[in-house]
């Protein structure tokens, strides 16, 4: 099927359920590293709090490439970081 990722699936706004946007991927994305919690995102996209998790931590859409101006270091603090 020409419609299909590359690796064989509908992906994104080409799976039929799909309720987002890739706007509204960016927009999460960017709430989420701004500290904005998973409930407030998912009440104001109408999503489950898994799914704004999954998208925020990068787990699903990540077909999407990272916007320009987001860094790989993470401002959250690793476990061993948080020990003293």
């Amino acid at each position: 099927m020409k419609n299909r990722s590359p690796r064989g699936r509908n992906a994104g706004v080409k799976h039929g359920r799909a309720v987002l946007l890739p706007e509204n991927i960016y927009e999460i994305r960017r709430l989420a590293d701004e500290g904005m919690t998973r409930i407030k995102i998912a009440e104001k996209f109408g999503i489950s709090r898994g799914h704004a998790g999954d998208i925020a931590g990068r787990r699903s859409w990540k077909h999407l490439p990272e916007r320009k101006g987001r860094s790989n270091n993470s401002t959250k603090m690793s476990y061993e970081e948080t020990l003293p």
